[in-house]
């Protein structure tokens, strides 16, 4: 009789936390399967956590690998263009050589006219045929050499 309002007390006292329930709710949690369902509970909880973390390491090495394949394209079109800036450059540089053999060729083309020309009024037939053929090479020079710089301007 002495220990039953000590007893109902602790009956209405418990509480389901064992860090804060004390021996009765402990004995009781234990006796019901209290402390099991907050233990399943927290397991499940531990469980989707773990396969979350999972799914987060498999997005992150997937992205990894992502990130090194995008670098090696990088690397690889910047090689690309480097090599595009070197025959760019070649191919104005040749450009401007066979520009300057076109006016070289042009300019001994007139040269050469003006030479048969000249000549013409007092010199022999072998002597102007000479010419001749010489001023037809220097123009068939000069149209190889405009056909070479039109299609390396239009290539």
């Amino acid at each position: 009789v002495v220990l039953a309002p000590f007893l109902l007390a602790a009956a209405c006292a418990s509480n389901e936390d064992p860090a804060e329930g004390g021996f009765i709710s402990g004995v009781t949690g234990a006796a019901t399967g209290g402390y099991q369902g907050r233990v399943d509970e927290r397991q499940k909880k531990a469980d989707a956590l773990a396969e979350q973390d999972a799914e987060l390491q498999q997005q992150k090495s997937e992205a990894a690998l992502e990130i090194e394949q995008n670098e090696a394209e990088i690397a690889g079109l910047e090689a690309e263009l480097s090599l595009l800036d070197f025959q760019i450059q070649d191919s104005l540089d040749r450009i401007s050589n066979l520009d300057r053999a076109l006016t070289d060729a042009e300019r001994q083309t007139v040269n050469q006219a003006q030479q048969v020309a000249g000549s013409s009024a007092g010199a022999d037939a072998s002597g102007t045929d000479a010419r001749l053929e010489s001023l037809k090479q220097s123009v068939l020079s000069a149209r190889s050499l405009a056909d070479q710089l039109a299609a390396i301007e239009s290539g």
